[in-house]
């Protein structure tokens, strides 16, 4: 084998030093950077959207007096960014501003595209906060000052940097990943998080209330947080979407997340029942898909994870009478780690509720000898890495490649 240079191994000069600087809204002294508004249309639009939200709340309250839900409730509305630029969330947030009893509460931001969408909760009665605000927009100037003698819209910034608003829907409070919200009629266990309100236990009463009406199951334990009371909910979008229509209390939702011991500790049966389901919804990587090249103790193929991302002629072994499957000596150590380099946390892999593309592949070669022969000798160790590395590079020498050292 010809002489080789490893200089890749070796990172130089990739760090850089910046001071240290606070995001926007924390900051507050940063410039929104707005989007060119005609002040008439643009503002005449906005109460549009309002009055299209008061008429939509004084059906909802009509709703919820039908169900028996009682007292002064609220809406949440969504706001939309103009694409590229961002809200002054900020001015959203009204908690901060002496309000003790009800007060409007930014719930959840998230990105649709290039825009920002905000959930922002307005008690009854505080609609005509964002009214005023426009309507002010559209008829009083700031007084002049040197950079701006003619003055300037009152609330600019805050109704210059709205495109559009909106009921919230459900999907307005979702705070995960896009692609992993429910499809229709798809029950999951979601994570919600409750606003606490002035009453934080009778908020959760009224959540588990309205929501096992409403077919949805509970979990058994929750979490307390300053602001938000955290449970689980299991159930569809449907039955989810009444819970929070009818109800001004949840601030966000998210997926629960599995945790490794729910599959570590189920049988064995049902271990392989979830290692098929995850087979079947894997689709091979393609023809020209990069690999990760395994160093180790050989790789166990005919295992139903491994199988799909691993190729018979990419398994290699630095000496041929060891064969290239992984030793009952080494525990299945190759096979963890090549299991490891194709899914990752296969905690999230298991989870995933739609088909995956696998977009690498794996290579093998046995370095580590397997019970009955001899141990590399330490003098050895650069030799065998470096011969054995170069196994796959042989059999695939256009391919596109890793090489970790376990």
């Amino acid at each position: 084998m010809a002489s080789r240079e490893w200089e890749h191994l070796l990172v130089r000069n990739t760090a850089t030093t910046r001071p240290y600087k606070y995001p926007k809204e924390v900051r507050g002294g940063a410039k929104l950077s707005l989007p060119y508004r005609n002040r008439a249309s643009h503002g005449a639009k906005l109460q549009q959207d309002l009055a299209a939200v008061r008429a939509q709340l004084t059906l909802l309250n009509q709703q919820r007096q039908a169900v028996g839900i009682q007292g002064d409730r609220g809406v949440y509305l969504e706001l939309a960014s103009e694409p590229g630029f961002e809200l002054a969330l900020k001015s959203l947030d009204r908690r901060d501003r002496g309000q003790t009893k009800r007060h409007i509460e930014l719930v959840a931001v998230r990105e649709q595209g290039q825009a920002t969408l905000a959930t922002v909760f307005v008690p009854e009665g505080k609609l005509n906060v964002f009214e005023n605000a426009v309507s002010n927009y559209l008829t009083k100037d700031t007084p002049p000052t040197a950079k701006s003698p003619g003055g300037k819209p009152k609330n600019q910034k805050l109704v210059e940097s709205v495109s559009a608003v909106r009921q919230a829907v459900l999907e307005s409070f979702w705070t995960d990943e896009p692609d992993v919200f429910p499809q229709p009629g798809q029950a999951i266990w979601w994570e919600v998080w409750l606003r606490v309100g002035l009453d934080r236990e009778r908020f959760f009463v009224e959540f588990r209330t309205r929501a096992t009406a409403q077919g949805l199951r509970l979990g058994s334990t929750r979490l307390n947080f300053p602001d938000r009371t955290v449970c689980l909910a299991y159930g569809t979008p449907e039955q989810m979407v009444l819970s929070v229509e009818l109800l001004d209390i949840v601030g966000e939702l998210r997926r629960a997340k599995e945790m490794a011991s729910f599959f570590t500790e189920m049988k064995g049966a049902d271990q392989v029942q979830w290692a098929r389901g995850l087979t079947g919804s894997l689709e091979a990587p393609s023809a020209d898909a990069p690999a990760v090249c395994i160093l180790d103790s050989g790789v166990t193929r005919a295992h139903p994870l491994i199988e799909l991302g691993l190729d018979e002629r990419d398994m290699h072994s630095y000496d041929s009478a060891w064969g290239t499957a992984d030793a009952a000596n080494w525990r299945g150590h190759g096979t963890s780690m090549a299991g490891l380099a194709l899914h990752g946390d296969l905690t999230d892999a298991l989870s995933a509720p739609n088909p995956r593309k696998l977009e690498h592949r794996l290579e093998s070669v046995k370095v580590l000898p397997p019970g009955g022969f001899p141990k590399n000798k330490p003098e050895l160790y650069g030799v065998i890495t470096q011969l054995s590395s170069g196994l796959p590079e042989i059999a695939a020498p256009s391919r596109r490649r890793a090489c970790p050292i376990s």
